[in-house]
């Protein structure tokens, strides 16, 4: 694989041409030579989705409690559709379709049907509404990962990475979103700053819990 430039590259080994792919799987994530990760959320939400639709049976069990499906959803359908996430450079496009993937598995285990035009706000009423989305379980396992890499000793390839000291020039054009950009986003910090609170542990879960929990 080539990731941001031309892949007309022809390397060897042992006398023989090795195959230039677009994608390949590595450790159960989907990588792709430009870098993106929206292949890989669309590849999970489906994994996930089929999931859900395979334990209908729990879903229409009236012997079975509310709060026991809600943890059975948490324990076997999200954590399919999570997988990896730390990694995740979401765009809005991308936060949407997750959600539209949770409000779609809440619904299908309460047995409401869109066609009855109930809204998400009223859907999560019925649930707890201090629920944790799955947008702020993404966010917060990012932001958990930053941490680990910012609090390692020494420099290593990740720490360089997510503190964008990566040689090179971007292409002409709009920019993509970058992974510590998230990073910004989520915190309202910049990166160096956020590195320095992170080599704290326990007040970098404080801000942790504040921030995701803050989200709407």
């Amino acid at each position: 694989m080539i990731c941001g430039g031309k892949n007309d590259h022809h390397i060897q080994a042992d006398g023989e041409d090795v195959e230039v792919v677009n994608t390949f799987n590595f450790l159960g994530s989907l990588i792709v030579d430009d870098g993106g990760c929206s292949q890989e959320i669309r590849r999970r939400l489906a994994m996930a989705r089929s999931s859900a639709i395979n334990l209908t049976d729990i879903w229409k069990d009236r012997g079975i409690s509310r709060n026991t499906k809600i943890h059975m959803m948490n324990a076997l359908v999200f954590p399919i559709a999570t997988y990896g996430s730390e990694t995740w450079a979401l765009g809005a496009v991308d936060r949407k379709k997750i959600h539209a993937f949770e409000m779609w598995c809440w619904r299908r285990m309460l047995r409401i049907s869109w066609e009855e035009r109930k809204s998400n706000e009223l859907l999560r009423t019925k649930l707890e509404r201090s629920l944790v989305t799955l947008c702020q379980k993404i966010d917060k396992n990012k932001l958990q990962y930053f941490g680990h890499i910012s609090r390692r000793e020494g420099d290593n390839l990740e720490k360089t990475i997510t503190q964008g000291h990566v040689e090179g020039q971007r292409k002409r054009g709009r920019p993509k979103i970058r992974w510590a950009d998230g990073i910004k986003e989520i915190t309202g910090m910049n990166i160096c700053a956020a590195h320095r609170y992170a080599q704290d542990r326990s007040g970098w879960n404080v801000i942790i819990n504040r921030v995701t929990k803050g989200q709407s």
